[in-house]
């Protein structure tokens, strides 16, 4: 694995005073993902964060697709000589924490020295939540890997849908990003174990919101009502703890054909091994499309 920060990153000489933990700590997480080849810190605007993340994964994925909001990404494809890679990108300010986040009580001491216990506590939560970012990352790496090692697979490029005649092709395509982002997440929960319960804010507000503005706005929401469920979920999961996801009557129905994905996404988990793959994600989009019916259709129909 190489490591390098890029030449424009603004704060790469603070890095580099508090990096010596965290790449060794990079180095000794990666070493079973063969496939990734470099980790690659840029700087913290969003802009230049971008710029970096497009310019430096040409080589293996020509189309890369970014969300302004991001801070951290893997990308991954085949190289020059037909290898599967990947390639970790880390915004600047995210992984500064991290480094941070290796130091410990450490860093809490000397920080103590300066800082009121108010400032103190918000740079500990934010060196924990950068650590889990970043475990996030690593947990797709491991995922991207097991697909192509086991199936083949590599990730498609983003196309349009022509909603609802192709629903069903748009659901089995957004359940692989749910699948990747739950097992991402439950990788990350595994190795840290200083991660609060997530909040369920998300998911109810998506469970609750039943405007209707058209089928591709729909296939949307059902997506991100499936996306923020699948992170929620997979804390309860790692630890083994029933979820304590409640909803009222008219609602209840809707949550159960949530709990119902979230115990398929989980028996995946566990029998990773002996997957019938085209099946397994066909019958994941059926559910999606299942659920996007249950909340829609009567609406979209009225």
């Amino acid at each position: 694995m190489d490591y390098f920060i890029t030449e424009n990153c603004s704060i790469k000489n603070e890095i580099t005073v508090v990096d010596k933990y965290a790449i060794s700590f990079l180095e000794s997480i990666t070493a079973q993902i063969t496939s990734v080849k470099k980790v690659i810190v840029t700087d913290s605007t969003p802009q230049n964060y971008q710029n970096s993340v497009k310019e430096l994964s040409l080589e293996i994925d020509a189309s890369v697709g970014l969300t302004d909001n991001g801070v951290a990404i893997v990308i991954h494809g085949l190289n020059a000589d037909g290898d599967f890679e990947q390639r970790i990108f880390i915004r600047g300010d995210i992984f500064h924490s991290f480094c941070l986040y290796h130091y410990g009580q450490r860093l809490v001491d000397q920080l103590s020295e300066k800082l009121d216990n108010e400032q103190v506590a918000s740079f500990k939560a934010s060196a924990i939540i950068a650590f889990r970012v970043v475990l996030h990352e690593i947990g797709h790496a491991v995922n991207y890997e097991r697909l192509y090692s086991a199936y083949g697979y590599l990730t498609p490029d983003r196309k349009a849908y022509y909603l609802p005649k192709e629903l069903d092709k748009f659901a089995e395509y957004e359940m692989m990003t749910i699948w990747s982002e739950y097992f991402a997440e439950r990788f990350a929960f595994s190795v840290s174990r200083e991660s609060a319960a997530p909040s369920e804010d998300d998911v109810m507000e998506l469970l609750h919101d039943s405007r209707s503005y058209g089928v591709v706005e729909n296939a949307g929401k059902t997506f991100r009502l499936l996306y923020w469920y699948a992170l929620y979920i997979a804390y309860y999961h790692n630890r083994n703890e029933a979820c304590p996801l409640n909803a009222e009557d008219d609602h209840h129905g809707l949550l159960l054909m949530l709990k119902s994905i979230g115990d398929a996404l989980n028996k995946l988990f566990i029998e990773q091994s002996t997957w019938d793959f085209e099946s397994i994600f066909a019958k994941l989009g059926c559910l999606f499309v299942e659920l996007y019916n249950v909340k829609y259709m009567n609406v979209e129909r009225s």
